[in-house]
């Protein structure tokens, strides 16, 4: 719930936190939640086709890691 709202209120914050939290653990649940979570909330401010597309893919690798179950 924590990292929902960090994600939806400061999703480049709720990003960098999880990173951190992931290069001490890459397989970490909750980092990589937290991650989707803050991705999917930059997802929907994005509008350059670029970024919009860099994000799609990095959500789609994140739900993969998390077993498609997010």
């Amino acid at each position: 719930e924590a990292a929902r709202k960090k994600a939806e209120g400061s999703p480049l914050e709720a990003l960098h936190l999880a990173e951190a939290a992931l290069a001490a653990e890459p397989k970490h649940p909750g980092a990589l939640a937290a991650s989707l979570l803050a991705h999917r909330a930059l997802r929907t401010r994005a509008t350059n086709f670029w970024e919009i597309r860099w994000l799609e893919k990095e959500i789609g690798r994140l739900e993969k890691a998390l077993g498609g179950a997010a």
